[in-house]
């Protein structure tokens, strides 16, 4: 049982939360002048409250906790669900923010998680140790996505990831494999723009010595992957003879090597991505729509970054801990980021995604020679 101040003019809301977390201890408040009175009178594990109060008073009693040197965490729920009201409740101290109306289990997540963490600026990677742990994230956004991945783990029907460029893709067709039932199974991957056009179809299907000049009997992509999983990246990048090709073998289930005759039997799920509209491309005709439908069985849209700024404090203390442990860093850790700087990140349009951050702020850590990271080491490159 943890102890709770919650902050909401509205008396339904109170008596709602009340039911939803029940477990807890909550004192309810409905104006600023009762929030310090609450403080005086008792520690509070996690303070929930609305934002959007009269006369912008969530700011004031935001800003004023940033003062308090021992202040509990701060969940924010509001109606305003925009990307600048996020950044604004984060820069006014809050360390977590939840849309309202708000699913009643996502909020004892959200809660629970609150409670044992450490203000926003302090933020570790505290991912559970499990599959799902390399996807970062604690947004609706992410929860979404996790849930889905879970959902989509317990089939072996194709899965088309679309996303922009840096968003994840390949991470999330990793832990999709992960957490299926195919995880002690291989797991290849094939950046589909990467390969030379004439090498596609020896490198996806194998081939057999003497097919072309320096084959060998060889084992392709497919086969490396039977009953595992195989990740076609950037797939709308195929070209249109490799198309036709893949469409038959996902619907046969059988390869032949480039020079050879023997059907081989396969058992590979298909996991594709593209940050390309695919739609576009077939009415290009640069892309079969009959292999668009097979591909996209079931699809995953990963959110851009801009969408979900309120995660990017955690990514920064993933991506600064992995640093870490990568250098075999003496026992002082990872750096630490101050909450400035994490407001400049949060600020930030990052059209690169995930991997634009991960660079900006490996390059921070390196400007701050060790030291904590402040704003002025945020140097964000434009093109």
């Amino acid at each position: 049982m943890s102890y709770i101040l919650f902050l909401d003019d509205d008396h339904e809301e109170q008596l709602l939360l009340s039911q939803v977390l029940a477990e807890h201890m909550i004192d309810q408040v409905d104006s600023v002048a009762a929030v310090w009175n609450a403080l005086e009178r008792r520690e509070y594990d996690l303070i929930i409250m609305d934002i959007a109060l009269p006369g912008d008073e969530g700011m004031e009693v935001l800003n004023g906790l940033q003062r308090l040197p021992d202040a509990p965490p701060v969940l924010v729920l509001s109606s305003w669900t925009g990307p600048s009201t996020v950044v604004k409740a984060i820069k006014g101290g809050a360390d977590q923010f939840l849309a309202k109306p708000y699913n009643p289990e996502e909020l004892r997540s959200v809660v629970q998680d609150c409670i044992i963490r450490s203000k926003i600026a302090q933020y570790s990677d505290s991912a559970p140790p499990d599959d799902m742990s390399a996807l970062v994230g604690d947004s609706p956004g992410m929860r979404k996505l996790k849930e889905t991945i879970r959902l989509y783990a317990a089939s072996n029907m194709p899965v088309l990831i679309l996303g922009e460029s840096g968003s994840g893709k390949e991470l999330a067709a990793r832990t999709l494999h992960q957490v299926s039932s195919r995880r002690q199974e291989p797991y290849r991957v094939v950046h589909c723009g990467a390969i030379p056009h004439s090498l596609i179809e020896s490198e996806l299907y194998g081939s057999e010595t003497g097919a072309f000049t320096g084959a060998v009997n060889r084992a392709g992509y497919f086969e490396q992957a039977h009953r595992g999983s195989l990740f076609l990246d950037e797939i709308g990048e195929l070209p249109l003879e490799g198309q036709v090709k893949l469409l038959r073998i996902l619907e046969d289930c059988e390869i032949v090597r480039v020079g050879g005759r023997k059907k081989i039997k396969i058992d590979t799920r298909i996991i594709s991505a593209t940050n390309r509209d695919l739609g576009t491309r077939v009415k290009e005709g640069k892309f079969r729509e009959d292999l668009l439908f097979r591909l996209n069985t079931l699809s995953l849209k990963l959110p851009p970054l801009r969408k979900h700024p309120e995660d990017i404090p955690r990514l920064c203390s993933y991506f600064l801990k992995s640093q870490s442990k990568a250098a075999n860093k003496r026992n002082d850790g990872e750096a630490k980021i101050s909450r400035a700087a994490l407001v400049k990140l949060m600020e930030h349009h990052w059209p690169g995604n995930i991997r634009e951050l991960k660079n900006t702020v490996l390059r921070a850590s390196v400007l701050a020679r060790g030291g904590k990271i402040e704003a002025e080491h945020i140097r964000i490159e434009t093109i």
